[in-house]
């Protein structure tokens, strides 16, 4: 099944709206968080959410990693909105992208080295410190 792009940016606007939705991602954000601690080797120097949703996991991970901060990448424009009213305990910038290509002066270093940490819906990639 195929979908197009504006149901898809309505589902995910319906979606991130849902109170008791966000409830749960909270919690399944505190064990996705607690896996990658357990397999970073620490200090990283960015960690790279891709498909951060409403930024739960990154909120979750905290200062936690000793990370110099944090990248979150998301398609739809509504979890980005619910993200960007966090307030996190390190440095974060969000931002949209298509799925395909991060919007990212850094994106090369990204492709070149770090950590890749994969758990269920998610990836995030440890940059080392330079």
């Amino acid at each position: 099944m195929r979908t197009d792009a504006t149901t898809l940016k309505r589902h995910y606007a319906d979606f991130y709206a849902d109170e008791a939705r966000t409830a749960w991602r909270e919690l399944g954000a505190l064990e996705k968080a607690r896996s990658v601690a357990l397999v970073v080797d620490r200090p990283v120097g960015r960690v790279v959410d891709i498909g951060c949703g409403e930024g739960s996991i990154i909120a979750a991970l905290g200062g936690s990693l000793g990370a110099a901060g944090f990248s979150g990448f998301e398609v739809a424009p509504a979890a980005i909105d619910v993200a960007r009213l966090r307030q996190y305990d390190s440095p974060v910038e969000l931002a949209l992208f298509d799925g395909r290509q991060i919007p990212s002066d850094d994106a090369a270093a990204l492709r070149l080295g770090g950590q890749a940490i994969f758990t269920y819906h998610y990836a995030a990639l440890a940059v080392p410190r330079s």
